[in-house]
Protein backbone atom coordinates (compact mmCIF):
# COMPACT_ATOMS: atom_id res chain seq x y z
CA UNK A 1 0.00 0.00 0.00
CA UNK A 2 1.94 3.04 -0.92
CA UNK A 3 2.12 5.74 1.32
CA UNK A 4 -0.39 8.69 2.14
CA UNK A 5 1.12 12.08 0.36
CA UNK A 6 0.53 15.22 2.06
CA UNK A 7 0.13 18.04 0.56
CA UNK A 8 2.67 21.32 1.89
CA UNK A 9 1.83 24.61 0.52
CA UNK A 10 4.79 25.94 -0.83
CA UNK A 11 6.40 28.76 0.86
CA UNK A 12 5.73 31.60 -1.71
CA UNK A 13 1.74 30.56 -1.66
CA UNK A 14 1.71 31.39 2.33
CA UNK A 15 3.42 34.15 1.86
CA UNK A 16 1.24 35.59 -0.71
CA UNK A 17 -2.09 34.38 2.28
CA UNK A 18 -0.02 36.24 4.92
CA UNK A 19 -0.02 39.62 3.12
CA UNK A 20 3.92 39.32 2.94
CA UNK A 21 6.00 38.25 -0.68
CA UNK A 22 9.49 36.36 0.87
CA UNK A 23 11.80 39.09 0.37
CA UNK A 24 9.72 41.23 3.22
CA UNK A 25 8.82 44.38 0.36
CA UNK A 26 4.96 44.43 1.56
CA UNK A 27 6.18 45.17 4.99
CA UNK A 28 8.87 47.68 4.12
CA UNK A 29 6.14 49.29 2.23
CA UNK A 30 4.11 49.77 5.17
CA UNK A 31 6.68 50.76 7.48
CA UNK A 32 7.12 53.87 5.44
CA UNK A 33 3.95 54.61 5.00
CA UNK A 34 3.80 54.54 9.02
CA UNK A 35 6.92 56.97 8.71
CA UNK A 36 5.94 59.49 6.54
CA UNK A 37 2.38 60.11 8.73
CA UNK A 38 5.40 60.62 11.85
CA UNK A 39 7.30 63.25 9.72
CA UNK A 40 4.04 64.90 8.46
CA UNK A 41 2.76 64.67 12.28
CA UNK A 42 6.38 65.83 13.61
CA UNK A 43 6.26 68.99 10.56
CA UNK A 44 2.77 69.88 11.38
CA UNK A 45 3.98 70.23 15.21
CA UNK A 46 6.83 72.67 14.29
CA UNK A 47 5.08 75.03 12.24
CA UNK A 48 2.86 75.47 15.04
CA UNK A 49 5.61 76.11 17.70
CA UNK A 50 6.91 78.55 15.01
CA UNK A 51 3.78 79.92 14.99
CA UNK A 52 3.23 80.52 18.47
CA UNK A 53 5.89 81.57 18.97
CA UNK A 54 5.69 84.26 16.19
CA UNK A 55 2.76 85.19 17.62
CA UNK A 56 3.75 86.05 21.20
CA UNK A 57 6.69 87.57 19.70
CA UNK A 58 4.37 90.04 17.45
CA UNK A 59 2.31 90.96 21.28
CA UNK A 60 5.55 91.56 22.69
CA UNK A 61 7.07 94.24 20.35
CA UNK A 62 5.93 97.58 20.25
CA UNK A 63 6.58 98.10 17.18
CA UNK A 64 3.57 95.12 16.09
CA UNK A 65 1.32 96.88 17.88
CA UNK A 66 0.64 100.25 16.25
CA UNK A 67 -3.13 100.53 16.03
CA UNK A 68 -4.61 103.61 13.99
CA UNK A 69 -7.18 105.24 16.38
CA UNK A 70 -8.45 108.86 15.55
CA UNK A 71 -7.95 111.41 18.35
CA UNK A 72 -11.82 111.84 19.05
CA UNK A 73 -12.50 108.46 19.49
CA UNK A 74 -10.94 108.14 22.76
CA UNK A 75 -10.18 110.68 24.91
CA UNK A 76 -6.53 111.25 26.34
CA UNK A 77 -6.17 109.23 29.61
CA UNK A 78 -9.59 108.09 29.95
CA UNK A 79 -10.29 104.17 30.34
CA UNK A 80 -13.08 102.46 32.08
CA UNK A 81 -12.31 104.00 35.76
CA UNK A 82 -12.66 107.64 34.43
CA UNK A 83 -10.09 110.59 33.62
CA UNK A 84 -7.31 110.15 36.12
CA UNK A 85 -8.37 113.10 38.48
CA UNK A 86 -11.86 111.46 39.10
CA UNK A 87 -10.11 108.46 40.35
CA UNK A 88 -7.80 107.97 43.36
CA UNK A 89 -3.95 107.12 43.23
CA UNK A 90 -3.52 103.59 43.57
CA UNK A 91 -6.70 102.64 42.60
CA UNK A 92 -8.28 103.24 46.51
CA UNK A 93 -11.59 104.83 47.02
CA UNK A 94 -10.83 106.92 49.41
CA UNK A 95 -7.94 109.40 50.17
CA UNK A 96 -6.85 109.89 53.59
CA UNK A 97 -7.40 113.97 54.52
CA UNK A 98 -3.86 114.49 54.48
CA UNK A 99 -3.04 113.09 50.94
CA UNK A 100 -6.01 115.58 49.87
CA UNK A 101 -3.89 118.09 48.18
CA UNK A 102 -1.84 115.60 46.64
CA UNK A 103 -4.16 113.06 45.02
CA UNK A 104 -4.07 114.42 41.85
CA UNK A 105 -0.44 114.70 41.55
CA UNK A 106 0.28 111.13 42.74
CA UNK A 107 -2.56 109.38 40.16
CA UNK A 108 -0.49 111.02 37.33
CA UNK A 109 3.20 110.49 38.63
CA UNK A 110 3.22 107.16 40.16
CA UNK A 111 0.72 105.03 37.68
CA UNK A 112 2.36 101.38 37.72
CA UNK A 113 4.25 100.12 34.63
CA UNK A 114 1.47 97.95 33.33
CA UNK A 115 -0.88 100.66 32.19
CA UNK A 116 1.83 101.99 29.74
CA UNK A 117 -0.22 103.27 26.94
CA UNK A 118 1.28 101.80 23.56
CA UNK A 119 2.59 104.38 21.05
CA UNK A 120 0.10 105.05 17.84
CA UNK A 121 0.35 105.41 14.46
CA UNK A 122 -0.34 108.83 14.43
CA UNK A 123 2.37 110.94 13.40
CA UNK A 124 3.18 113.89 15.93
CA UNK A 125 3.61 117.37 14.44
CA UNK A 126 7.06 118.85 14.51
CA UNK A 127 7.66 120.63 17.35
CA UNK A 128 7.60 124.44 17.26
CA UNK A 129 10.60 126.40 17.96
CA UNK A 130 10.08 128.67 21.16
CA UNK A 131 11.75 132.03 21.11
CA UNK A 132 14.08 132.48 24.22
CA UNK A 133 12.33 134.59 26.79
CA UNK A 134 13.65 138.17 27.08
CA UNK A 135 16.08 138.69 29.54
CA UNK A 136 14.31 142.17 30.16
CA UNK A 137 10.68 140.33 30.66
CA UNK A 138 9.31 141.92 34.29
CA UNK A 139 9.28 139.48 36.90
CA UNK A 140 6.31 137.33 37.16
CA UNK A 141 4.15 138.12 40.10
CA UNK A 142 2.86 135.78 42.80
CA UNK A 143 -1.05 135.58 42.66
CA UNK A 144 -2.77 136.83 46.27
CA UNK A 145 -3.30 133.36 48.37
CA UNK A 146 -7.49 132.38 48.12
CA UNK A 147 -9.11 133.57 50.98
CA UNK A 148 -9.59 131.20 53.66
CA UNK A 149 -13.50 130.78 55.67
CA UNK A 150 -12.63 131.55 59.43
CA UNK A 151 -11.60 128.47 61.51
CA UNK A 152 -10.13 126.58 58.46
CA UNK A 153 -6.37 127.19 59.44
CA UNK A 154 -3.71 129.60 58.50
CA UNK A 155 -3.67 129.93 54.31
CA UNK A 156 -0.60 128.61 52.46
CA UNK A 157 1.79 129.92 50.10
CA UNK A 158 -0.40 129.17 47.19
CA UNK A 159 -3.56 129.62 49.15
CA UNK A 160 -5.78 127.36 50.76
CA UNK A 161 -5.61 124.99 53.79
CA UNK A 162 -2.47 124.26 55.17
CA UNK A 163 -1.07 120.74 56.47
CA UNK A 164 -2.05 121.23 59.50
CA UNK A 165 -5.42 122.16 58.83
CA UNK A 166 -5.67 119.09 56.79
CA UNK A 167 -5.11 116.75 59.61
CA UNK A 168 -6.82 118.36 61.89
CA UNK A 169 -10.34 119.17 63.49
CA UNK A 170 -10.02 122.40 60.86
CA UNK A 171 -10.23 119.55 58.28
CA UNK A 172 -14.03 118.92 59.54
CA UNK A 173 -14.65 122.69 59.77
CA UNK A 174 -13.26 123.29 56.08
CA UNK A 175 -16.31 121.12 54.25
CA UNK A 176 -19.40 122.57 56.03
CA UNK A 177 -21.49 124.58 54.01
CA UNK A 178 -20.78 127.54 56.38
CA UNK A 179 -16.75 126.85 56.61
CA UNK A 180 -16.16 126.92 60.04
CA UNK A 181 -18.89 124.53 62.02
CA UNK A 182 -17.04 121.05 63.82
CA UNK A 183 -20.32 119.41 63.86
CA UNK A 184 -22.52 118.25 60.48
CA UNK A 185 -25.54 118.85 59.40
CA UNK A 186 -28.36 116.55 60.96
CA UNK A 187 -31.06 115.48 58.85
CA UNK A 188 -34.01 113.11 58.88
CA UNK A 189 -32.72 110.36 58.15
CA UNK A 190 -29.36 110.70 60.00
CA UNK A 191 -30.14 113.03 62.99
CA UNK A 192 -27.71 114.85 65.51
CA UNK A 193 -26.99 111.99 68.07
CA UNK A 194 -26.42 113.27 71.67
CA UNK A 195 -25.19 111.11 74.36
CA UNK A 196 -25.70 112.27 78.18
CA UNK A 197 -23.60 110.69 81.14
CA UNK A 198 -22.05 111.22 84.66
CA UNK A 199 -23.18 110.85 88.34
CA UNK A 200 -26.61 111.74 89.37
CA UNK A 201 -26.17 115.53 88.36
CA UNK A 202 -26.76 114.72 84.79
CA UNK A 203 -30.20 113.42 85.24
CA UNK A 204 -31.84 116.34 84.92
CA UNK A 205 -30.33 118.04 82.12
CA UNK A 206 -30.26 114.24 80.30
CA UNK A 207 -34.20 113.88 81.38
CA UNK A 208 -34.82 117.52 79.33
CA UNK A 209 -32.94 117.18 76.51
CA UNK A 210 -34.55 113.58 76.22
CA UNK A 211 -37.64 115.68 75.98
CA UNK A 212 -36.55 117.98 73.32
CA UNK A 213 -35.14 114.79 71.12
CA UNK A 214 -39.08 114.00 71.60
CA UNK A 215 -40.08 117.36 69.62
CA UNK A 216 -36.63 117.39 67.02
CA UNK A 217 -36.54 114.81 64.65
CA UNK A 218 -33.48 116.11 63.84
CA UNK A 219 -32.39 114.90 67.30
CA UNK A 220 -31.79 112.10 69.53
CA UNK A 221 -30.25 111.65 72.93
CA UNK A 222 -29.14 108.55 74.66
CA UNK A 223 -28.96 108.87 78.35
CA UNK A 224 -26.54 107.01 80.88
CA UNK A 225 -26.86 108.28 84.58
CA UNK A 226 -24.79 106.58 86.98
CA UNK A 227 -25.37 107.64 90.73
CA UNK A 228 -22.59 107.60 93.34
CA UNK A 229 -19.86 107.79 90.81
CA UNK A 230 -17.02 110.41 90.05
CA UNK A 231 -13.83 110.94 88.44
CA UNK A 232 -11.81 109.53 91.72
CA UNK A 233 -13.88 106.25 92.32
CA UNK A 234 -12.73 104.13 89.28
CA UNK A 235 -12.51 101.36 91.85
CA UNK A 236 -17.00 101.67 91.89
CA UNK A 237 -17.26 102.59 88.46
CA UNK A 238 -14.77 103.48 85.73
CA UNK A 239 -15.31 106.47 84.07
CA UNK A 240 -12.50 106.40 81.64
CA UNK A 241 -12.94 102.83 80.63
CA UNK A 242 -16.70 103.61 79.40
CA UNK A 243 -15.94 106.67 78.10
CA UNK A 244 -13.22 105.12 75.75
CA UNK A 245 -16.33 102.80 74.58
CA UNK A 246 -18.90 105.80 74.20
CA UNK A 247 -16.16 107.62 72.35
CA UNK A 248 -15.92 104.73 69.59
CA UNK A 249 -19.62 105.18 68.55
CA UNK A 250 -20.67 107.38 66.39
CA UNK A 251 -21.46 110.29 68.87
CA UNK A 252 -22.03 113.70 67.17
CA UNK A 253 -22.14 115.28 71.02
CA UNK A 254 -21.09 113.78 73.72
CA UNK A 255 -21.93 115.58 77.26
CA UNK A 256 -20.32 114.88 80.53
CA UNK A 257 -20.80 116.22 84.20
CA UNK A 258 -19.49 114.39 87.22
CA UNK A 259 -17.68 115.42 90.55
CA UNK A 260 -20.31 115.75 93.39
CA UNK A 261 -19.11 112.36 94.92
CA UNK A 262 -15.16 113.23 94.35
CA UNK A 263 -15.01 114.35 98.26
CA UNK A 264 -12.68 111.40 98.82
CA UNK A 265 -8.80 109.98 98.09
CA UNK A 266 -7.81 108.16 95.10
CA UNK A 267 -6.97 104.89 95.90
CA UNK A 268 -3.21 104.24 95.88
CA UNK A 269 -2.11 107.80 96.04
CA UNK A 270 -1.95 108.95 99.77
CA UNK A 271 -2.90 112.08 99.12
CA UNK A 272 -5.46 114.09 101.12
CA UNK A 273 -8.28 115.72 99.30
CA UNK A 274 -7.38 119.18 97.40
CA UNK A 275 -4.31 118.54 97.79
CA UNK A 276 -1.71 119.62 94.83
CA UNK A 277 -0.94 116.20 94.20
CA UNK A 278 -4.68 115.26 94.48
CA UNK A 279 -5.55 117.95 92.39
CA UNK A 280 -2.97 116.95 89.83
CA UNK A 281 -4.38 113.37 89.40
CA UNK A 282 -8.19 114.75 89.42
CA UNK A 283 -6.92 116.45 86.06
CA UNK A 284 -5.03 114.01 84.52
CA UNK A 285 -8.54 111.57 84.83
CA UNK A 286 -10.64 114.75 83.35
CA UNK A 287 -8.12 115.62 80.94
CA UNK A 288 -7.75 111.77 79.40
CA UNK A 289 -11.49 111.55 79.41
CA UNK A 290 -11.90 114.65 77.56
CA UNK A 291 -9.00 113.39 74.81
CA UNK A 292 -10.40 109.84 74.68
CA UNK A 293 -14.06 110.92 74.06
CA UNK A 294 -12.68 113.85 71.45
CA UNK A 295 -13.07 113.29 68.12
CA UNK A 296 -12.85 115.65 64.49
CA UNK A 297 -15.77 116.47 63.93
CA UNK A 298 -17.48 115.91 67.37
CA UNK A 299 -18.42 118.39 70.22
CA UNK A 300 -17.71 117.40 73.84
CA UNK A 301 -19.60 119.48 76.61
CA UNK A 302 -18.51 119.40 80.15
CA UNK A 303 -21.39 120.68 82.57
CA UNK A 304 -19.12 122.03 85.49
CA UNK A 305 -20.63 121.54 89.05
CA UNK A 306 -22.84 124.11 91.05
CA UNK A 307 -22.70 125.70 94.87
CA UNK A 308 -24.02 122.85 97.00
CA UNK A 309 -24.54 122.67 100.74
CA UNK A 310 -23.42 119.41 102.21
CA UNK A 311 -20.15 120.90 104.39
CA UNK A 312 -18.32 117.98 103.46
CA UNK A 313 -18.43 118.78 99.51
CA UNK A 314 -19.26 122.35 99.50
CA UNK A 315 -15.66 123.32 99.61
CA UNK A 316 -14.81 120.99 96.59
CA UNK A 317 -17.07 122.25 94.32
CA UNK A 318 -15.19 125.22 93.24
CA UNK A 319 -11.95 123.24 92.86
CA UNK A 320 -13.55 120.64 90.69
CA UNK A 321 -14.69 123.38 88.39
CA UNK A 322 -11.53 125.04 88.66
CA UNK A 323 -9.73 121.67 87.59
CA UNK A 324 -12.23 120.65 85.15
CA UNK A 325 -12.44 123.92 83.36
CA UNK A 326 -8.82 124.27 82.73
CA UNK A 327 -8.47 120.75 80.99
CA UNK A 328 -11.83 121.68 78.72
CA UNK A 329 -9.74 124.89 77.61
CA UNK A 330 -6.98 122.62 76.82
CA UNK A 331 -8.83 119.81 74.65
CA UNK A 332 -9.93 120.61 70.88
CA UNK A 333 -13.47 120.49 70.14
CA UNK A 334 -14.32 120.61 73.53
CA UNK A 335 -17.01 123.16 75.33
CA UNK A 336 -17.39 124.02 78.90
CA UNK A 337 -21.08 124.77 80.58
CA UNK A 338 -20.38 127.13 83.70
CA UNK A 339 -23.51 125.81 85.85
CA UNK A 340 -21.97 127.77 89.02
CA UNK A 341 -22.30 131.19 88.06
CA UNK A 342 -25.80 130.15 86.44
CA UNK A 343 -26.98 128.72 89.87
CA UNK A 344 -24.64 130.93 92.61
CA UNK A 345 -25.66 134.64 93.75
CA UNK A 346 -23.49 137.64 93.22
CA UNK A 347 -20.74 136.67 96.28
CA UNK A 348 -20.61 133.04 94.67
CA UNK A 349 -23.52 131.86 97.49
CA UNK A 350 -25.70 128.75 97.00
CA UNK A 351 -29.16 130.08 95.72
CA UNK A 352 -32.34 127.68 95.83
CA UNK A 353 -33.97 129.81 93.21
CA UNK A 354 -33.22 132.32 90.27
CA UNK A 355 -34.53 135.07 88.29
CA UNK A 356 -34.60 133.93 84.62
CA UNK A 357 -33.71 136.36 82.09
CA UNK A 358 -37.71 137.25 81.01
CA UNK A 359 -38.53 137.51 85.16
CA UNK A 360 -39.83 134.89 86.00
CA UNK A 361 -38.40 133.40 89.63
CA UNK A 362 -38.00 129.50 89.41
CA UNK A 363 -36.77 127.48 92.20
CA UNK A 364 -33.59 125.62 90.57
CA UNK A 365 -32.23 123.35 93.59
CA UNK A 366 -33.94 120.67 95.48
CA UNK A 367 -33.81 120.13 98.93
CA UNK A 368 -31.16 117.99 99.45
CA UNK A 369 -28.78 121.17 98.35
CA UNK A 370 -27.08 119.44 95.64
CA UNK A 371 -29.61 118.05 93.08
CA UNK A 372 -31.02 120.52 90.09
CA UNK A 373 -35.17 120.67 89.71
CA UNK A 374 -36.76 120.59 86.13
CA UNK A 375 -36.33 124.33 86.01
CA UNK A 376 -32.29 123.86 86.21
CA UNK A 377 -32.49 120.90 83.80
CA UNK A 378 -34.29 122.55 81.18
CA UNK A 379 -31.72 125.85 81.88
CA UNK A 380 -28.98 123.57 81.24
CA UNK A 381 -30.19 121.94 77.99
CA UNK A 382 -31.11 125.52 76.61
CA UNK A 383 -27.19 126.24 77.39
CA UNK A 384 -26.14 122.80 76.09
CA UNK A 385 -28.33 123.24 72.59
CA UNK A 386 -26.77 126.73 72.16
CA UNK A 387 -23.56 125.50 72.45
CA UNK A 388 -24.51 123.25 69.87
CA UNK A 389 -25.96 125.12 67.35
CA UNK A 390 -22.84 127.28 67.54
CA UNK A 391 -20.95 124.18 66.72
CA UNK A 392 -23.34 122.50 64.22
CA UNK A 393 -23.61 123.36 60.44
CA UNK A 394 -25.94 126.27 60.80
CA UNK A 395 -26.66 126.37 57.32
CA UNK A 396 -28.94 123.67 57.41
CA UNK A 397 -29.95 123.38 61.11
CA UNK A 398 -31.42 125.39 63.79
CA UNK A 399 -32.59 123.60 67.20
CA UNK A 400 -36.52 125.07 67.57
CA UNK A 401 -37.22 125.32 71.09
CA UNK A 402 -33.59 126.97 72.63
CA UNK A 403 -34.61 130.23 74.62
CA UNK A 404 -32.49 131.63 77.46
CA UNK A 405 -34.93 131.03 80.20
CA UNK A 406 -36.17 127.90 80.95
CA UNK A 407 -38.33 126.78 78.90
Amino acid sequence: MSARRVYKPSRSSASRRSGRDPGGKFLTAERRGRNVLVVVALAAAVVVVLATWLLSRRADDPTLQQIDVPASTVPAGEGLGGPPESRPAGGSDQVASGELASAHTETSESSPASTTVPPTTTTAPPATTVPPASTTAPPATTAPPDPVAPGTGPPTAGGGLSAAALSGPDFYRAFRSDGHSLVRAPTPDDPLRIWVGGDSLSGAVADELERYAATDPLVTVTKETRTSTGVVSEWFFDWRARISQVAASGYDVIVLTMGGNDAQQFRGIPARVASEEWRAEYRRRVATMLRTAARPGRLVIWIGMPPATPENIAPLMPVVDELTASAVADTPGAAYVDAWSMFAGPEGQFLRSVVTPDGRRVRVRADDGVHYTLAAGRMLRNRVLELVMENVDSGAYRASVVDSGVG
